[in-house]
């Protein structure tokens, strides 16, 4: 086992235990492929942040949600699909359906960045040691 390699090339982690070295089989990720990982879910939350379906969902969400006065009816991108155009009386049945229906779109972005998250502050207390 002394001339083993691990995957990098390097020799193992040896413990010296009682004046006798013990080989370990186990290799620690290296900080740089940890930074790495940490670099690549930042960019994956960056792109969600700014890809133009979140940014239209949340636009059109606060636009519906802050309506109180103004004309009778609105026109909207359809939730579900951008390309039809809704036609939306205020404070209407419809119009509180497709509020809940934003609301449910921007949670599920907000689940998938939260995962995100969640995975970079992991990666980020193995690199440091600590909590971000």
């Amino acid at each position: 086992m002394k001339g083993t390699k691990t995957r990098r090339g390097r020799p193992p982690f040896t413990l010296l235990v009682a004046d006798t070295l013990y080989y370990v089989g186990i290799v620690l990720p290296d900080r740089k492929d940890l930074l790495d990982e940490i670099l690549r879910v930042e960019g994956e939350i960056s792109e969600m942040r700014r890809s133009p379906a979140y940014l239209r969902i949340k636009r059109n969400l606060r636009y519906l949600e802050s309506r109180r006065l103004g004309p009778r009816t609105v026109s909207i991108a359809h939730p579900d699909d951008p390309e039809r155009v809704m036609s939306l009386r205020n404070n209407s049945p419809e119009m509180k359906e497709t509020i809940l229906r934003y609301r449910e779109r921007r949670d599920d972005f907000q689940a998938r960045m939260d995962t995100l998250y969640a995975e970079r502050n992991r990666l980020q207390e193995q690199l440091f040691g600590q909590e971000p």
